[in-house]
């Protein structure tokens, strides 16, 4: 997996908070005041069921990628990686942060060089096998 894949999940969370923020605004806004023409409310009812369509397909996207990160997760060769990946990618601590966490004197460089130096390797591995397939 990729640093991009690892953080899709954050960012999907980010998306929904957005979407969730900006239909509470819609909704606010389609409360009926004074005379509104029908033509508007109707507009309005149907931007905010398209918006709540949008979150809930981005919610099944994000129970997906956490499926899938805490798949690969598990799939870590040792408990301290997957402490860390867990603690940076699902709960979206910064590198210190994580290094307080994990405790051991550690430091978020020394966690960040460490996750990423195994990330490579993992992709090489993932390389290696796609070729072999191919052939």
């Amino acid at each position: 997996m990729t640093v991009k894949g690892l953080n899709r999940f954050h960012e999907l969370k980010c998306e929904i908070t957005k979407d969730k923020a900006h239909l509470e605004k819609l909704k606010k806004k389609a409360t009926p005041r004074g005379r509104q023409k029908e033509s508007l409310a109707k507009q309005q009812a149907a931007e905010i069921a398209d918006l709540e369509a949008v979150i809930s397909l981005r919610d099944e996207q994000c129970r997906h990628e956490l499926e899938e990160l805490n798949k690969y997760i598990e799939s870590l060769p040792d408990r301290l990686t997957q402490q860390i990946c867990c603690l940076r990618f699902i709960e979206h601590l910064n590198w210190t942060q994580v290094a307080q966490r994990v405790g051991g004197g550690n430091k978020g460089d020394s966690l960040r060089q460490m996750l990423y130096k195994h990330l490579k390797r993992d992709e090489k591995r993932r390389e290696g096998d796609q070729i072999c397939l191919k052939k």
